[in-house]
């Protein structure tokens, strides 16, 4: 499974050690363990409705239940909280 988190919050406050709650969190949220690789795209003005969010938007490959919107929200909801918490930068 590949996820591609696109978010607004700039490059500097990410290190490994927060790549790999994220990954572990990632793992987690979508009940899978084998194998995720997460990429995070940084420093990117988001014109999407969720811009306001540190977790513009979400892009997975491998992984069928994204199909459901509700599910797909609550999981955006879930990355933007873990973002916020982890970066200290505030969700909006």
């Amino acid at each position: 499974m590949r996820c591609v988190v696109h978010t607004s919050v700039g490059s500097d406050v990410f290190n490994e050690n927060f790549h790999k709650k994220f990954v572990r969190n990632i793992q987690e949220w979508f009940n899978v363990d084998h194998e995720v690789t997460v990429w995070i795209r940084t420093d990117l003005r988001l014109f999407r409705d969720c811009s306001s969010s540190p977790c513009g938007y979400l892009e997975v490959f491998g992984f069928e239940k994204l199909e459901d919107e509700a599910y797909t929200r609550k999981l955006h909801k879930q990355i933007s909280q873990f973002i916020s918490k982890e970066t200290s930068v505030p969700e909006k």
